[in-house]
């Protein structure tokens, strides 16, 4: 390539930017526009379908003493009347190296603190596999039999949605072929428009021992 051959090209790879910029400066405002009516219809349709889950919260006093919904306004009833108590006493559940392995095939977690036995036996301080953290959260559900359809400890409820955890501690290991329960204390209620939040202190407990696996704050939705 000669001295003028450079320049051309030099020449071309300018303009290029140019015109890249000046295109720039006419799309970026129509895509904005674009943007903002993608938006606006989002939230005029699609959000509105699920207002349920923004359910403004209700102030509960003398001169508002009446919720509307006459399940809420009961079930609100019952439950203030046992902050503080303990509301459920869960069943021993087995956490076997099975349970442990799937759930280190559905998260990716194959650490081999958890899924290898032999190594854990002479490697390990815990001298044997122990499960996931998040695999004893993720049995809240099942261990405080909460959205049973038969045994649920809120019958009356049409849904109940996980609205959060504010705490989560694991102050022990779960040790492969343990027997775990859950302990659950209400905390506090707070009433909605059509629903009622409820957040739960639970203990995770682990059998033949005084030690705790889990301690959680939990808040549900309640909806009727």
């Amino acid at each position: 390539m000669d001295f003028f051959d450079y320049l051309k090209q030099k020449e071309r790879e300018f303009l290029d930017q140019i015109n890249s910029s000046n295109l720039k400066s006419k799309v970026e405002p129509q895509m904005q526009t674009l943007s903002d009516l993608i938006s606006s219809s989002i939230n005029k349709t699609w959000l509105s379908k699920i207002s349920l889950f923004s359910d403004p919260a209700v102030t509960i006093g003398p001169e508002n003493g009446i919720l509307t919904c006459p399940k809420t306004k009961d079930f609100y009833s019952h439950w203030r009347r046992r902050i503080g108590e303990e509301t459920y006493l869960g069943e021993w559940h087995l956490i076997d190296q099975d349970c442990i392995d799937r759930f280190a095939d559905a998260t990716g977690d194959k650490q081999w603190i958890h899924v290898d036995p032999v190594r854990a036996k002479t490697e390990s301080p815990f001298k044997s596999t122990v499960a996931h953290g998040f695999l004893v959260l993720s049995l809240l559900p099942e261990l405080c039999d909460v959205t049973r359809s038969q045994a649920s400890l809120y019958p009356e409820s049409k849904l109940i949605v996980n609205a959060g955890l504010n705490r989560v501690v694991f102050p022990h290991p779960v040790k492969v072929n343990s027997e775990i329960r859950a302990r659950m204390k209400l905390k506090s209620i707070r009433p909605f428009k059509r629903s009622v939040e409820i957040v739960n202190d639970i203990s995770i407990e682990l059998k033949n021992s005084t030690r705790i696996a889990c301690v959680v704050e939990s808040v549900l939705r309640i909806y009727f």
